[in-house]
């Protein structure tokens, strides 16, 4: 899907910001296509074996600081 979504944009994965809160089905793939990513901080901990995101958020509202 993450595929799709990026051709579908018409922009390079290097051009986009993925905002995900669940790092291993949203922000690992949007990751491995070399998407910026922004991790909406809740419920567990960063799994210790994925390379750290981009971007930690506490609130939706601090993505104005990113764009």
């Amino acid at each position: 899907i993450f595929q799709r979504a990026l051709a579908w944009s018409e922009l390079r994965a290097d051009e986009l910001l993925f905002v995900g809160d669940e790092p291993v089905i949203d922000l690992a793939p949007a990751a491995s296509l070399g998407m910026a990513t922004a991790w909406r901080m809740r419920g567990p901990a960063w799994p210790e074996e994925l390379a750290p995101p981009s971007y930690r958020l506490s609130s939706l509202a601090q993505l104005r600081e990113l764009v």
